[in-house]
């Protein structure tokens, strides 16, 4: 991010994990089944559908690139994403939302989502995966 004298590196304003994201066509977000925890019987475990979100703030109209790095208990990669472009608005607020398909936990822990622009780690997320029990069978 090209910043000019006196600018500082973007400021992560807030993020969350969701099952489902759009933009309608006001250009309103919408979050659908917004959650903090998974849960799952056994391990590995595989979540099939999770978007990411992070809003920023930063210098207006510039641009710049983010990486969305997920994390194991371990501090082992899970998975991170290609560099994607990241433009900030006329009031310096930009969201970068990613998607993530089949992603596996191999234990259970908290998994931390790290947001880096141009580089250098803004944000960051934690995601418990935890062991649940298995649904009570009927007497």
């Amino acid at each position: 991010m090209t910043l000019e004298a006196g600018g500082s590196r973007p400021r992560f304003l807030w993020g969350l994990f969701c099952d489902h994201f759009l933009i309608d066509a006001a250009g309103k977000y919408s979050f659908i089944g917004v959650f903090e925890r998974v849960g799952a019987m056994q391990f590995p475990a595989v979540h099939k559908v999770m978007w990411i979100a992070f809003a920023l703030r930063g210098q207006p109209n510039e641009r710049a690139t983010g990486i969305v790095t997920v994390w194991s208990p371990q501090s082992e990669i899970v998975v991170s994403t290609n560099e994607t472009p990241v433009q900030f608005g006329l009031e310096g607020r930009t969201m970068l939302v990613q998607l993530f398909y089949d992603l596996s936990f191999s234990g259970p822990g908290t998994y931390s989502v790290v947001l880096e622009v141009d580089g250098k780690p803004v944000g960051r997320l934690d995601l418990d995966v935890y062991s649940a029990a298995p649904p009570a069978s009927p007497a």
